[in-house]
């Protein structure tokens, strides 16, 4: 369903050329954004209607790389923060003069290792020095999710400058510079599991650019990430030792194998042992439960050898909800794509045996992802099966191959449709939850900073106007980028049904 839109008065000064969507040479021109100094809620609601309106006031019609610069300039201006990470939520207030007031959130961390991801894909497809250097501030900001708990490799939730505790960020800290912080524990599984996605995408695409400094802030947090999870016997602990209520990442438990588990387990090792390491007895831990999980990988096993699960097949399974099945992807494709540059780097074929593994939970996990529209997941399989080679090693049988190849092709075109589909506004409008009989499209629910996540019937009954509260478009970056970097957008069938919105600019972007 289409939200209504909110009209506001107010002429804009035409300033930023791009090309037509069609790649002719004339140009559009496209309004001016706010001042600088003018953060208000009405001011941005007013840009956003006139950008929409210079692309025939149809969000579906404007080019995804109008949207991708767009979002990328709504998150470095109303969600950053002076600590340096991005504030999934905020407000904005009423006047010019009024400031952004940044809000809490249940999974901040998770959402920067989100975005570290979507800048390390970017910087593969642009290799644009401004996205190293933001790639350099992001990963001080990550760094302070794991400073202020005092434990090396327990990262926090949520970090906020706050004089007093919020909701639940009940824990204090104090910045060098004498600033109070609030912030909150209890990290999930998911939560390292996004995090470590993050430096993995960094370390293969983006980490031999970076300065110095920043390679071995990146090398050392990832190490404190990977070595926490497998020095704690694969669980997150907090700082007396504890496990937390949702850090559990056995593999195995009383000898039955935890399939979920054990694949996001497997990134975390594969991850640890990718980067050069500055503590030998951190790099052992690694690389002893590296090779154990690689002799016998409870997630790797036979299915005649293991009666109760199926463990390759978990990602088909009815019993994992859609934001489950988004991390299992991610941790595997990631995996995937660590295994493809170590063996680039040591110069040597891809380890087939891993290939066809890891690739099996990909297959699995794709069978379901009609149900859900989510253009990340979608990309990934799609990615993957590019290459003749890699999908003969993970579908052995070439009937079935077919199969895949057609299926992949309606997935491409679903992940293409759904970004299409996000609309530039990215405010809380007035309404109530609702659900349909199908996955929603992103213009038929209210935006959030990763939807991903979200169960996929959800839809949002529009009963007043925009409130002021706002949402990062996270979930769209990421996407965006791994479809650019991969190449996916130049698929000659996705080309001809949407070239017009997938035309890119000769700007630098």
């Amino acid at each position: 369903m289409r939200r209504a839109r909110w009209i506001a008065g107010g002429a804009l000064a035409l300033a930023l050329a791009l090309p037509l969507p069609s790649g002719a040479a004339a140009a559009r021109s496209l309004p001016a954004p706010p001042p600088p100094g003018d953060l208000s809620a009405p001011s941005l609601q007013r840009y956003q209607e006139a950008l929409l309106a210079a692309w025939g006031g149809d969000h579906r019609t404007v080019p995804l790389e109008v949207k991708a610069r767009h979002f990328e300039w709504m998150l470095w201006r109303y969600h950053r923060t002076p600590w340096k990470q991005i504030l999934p939520r905020v407000d904005l207030g009423d006047a010019p003069g009024d400031p952004v007031t940044f809000l809490p959130g249940a999974d901040v961390s998770t959402w920067n290792g989100a975005l570290l991801s979507a800048l390390s894909h970017r910087y593969a497809a642009t290799r644009d020095p401004a996205t190293l250097e933001r790639i350099a501030w992001l990963l001080e900001g990550l760094h302070r999710f794991q400073e202020v708990t005092g434990v090396r490799g327990l990262a926090a939730r949520c970090v906020l400058a706050s004089e007093t505790p919020l909701r639940k960020l009940t824990r204090t800290w104090i910045g060098p510079d004498g600033t109070r912080y609030h912030w909150r524990p209890d990290p999930a599984k998911g939560t390292y599991n996004q995090l470590v996605m993050g430096y993995a995408a960094l370390a293969v695409h983006a980490y031999a650019d970076l300065p110095p400094e920043a390679r071995r802030r990146a090398r050392l947090d990832l190490e404190a990430l990977t070595s926490h999870v497998v020095r704690g016997g694969f669980r997150i602990r907090d700082a007396a030792g504890n496990p937390t209520r949702y850090g559990n990442l056995r593999p195995r438990v009383l000898g039955l194998a935890i399939p979920f588990n054990a694949q996001v387990a497997w990134l975390m090792v594969a991850a640890g042992r990718h980067l050069p390491t500055e503590d030998p007895a951190a790099r052992a831990q690694v690389e002893e439960a590296h090779a154990r999980l690689d002799a016998d990988h409870p997630y790797w096993r036979s299915p005649r050898r293991h009666w109760l699960v199926r463990p390759q097949r978990v990602g088909d399974s009815v019993f994992i909800d859609g934001n489950d099945r988004n991390h299992l992807m991610g941790a595997a494709f990631t995996a995937l794509a660590l295994e493809l540059d170590a063996a680039a780097r040591e110069g040597r074929p891809a380890d087939r045996a891993r290939v066809h593994r890891l690739g099996r939970t990909l297959y699995w996990t794709a069978r379901r992802l009609p149900e859900h529209r989510y253009s990340l997941a979608n990309f990934m399989w799609a990615a993957t099966i590019r290459d003749p080679e890699r999908l003969a090693a993970i579908v052995p049988d070439p009937g079935d191959r077919a199969r895949v190849r057609r299926e992949a092709a309606v997935l491409l075109d679903q992940g293409v449709e759904q970004l299409r589909r996000f609309p530039l506004d990215r405010f809380i409008w007035e309404g109530t939850e609702g659900r349909s009989g199908g996955p929603y499209w992103m213009d038929e629910y209210r935006p959030d900073s990763y939807a991903w996540k979200i169960e996929p019937d959800r839809h949002w009954i529009v009963t007043g106007p925009p409130t002021h509260h706002m949402r990062a478009a996270i979930d769209f970056l990421h996407a965006y980028w791994l479809m650019r970097h991969t190449g996916l957008d130049r698929t000659p069938s996705i080309a001809a049904k949407h070239g017009r919105v997938l035309a890119r600019s000769r700007q630098p972007f």
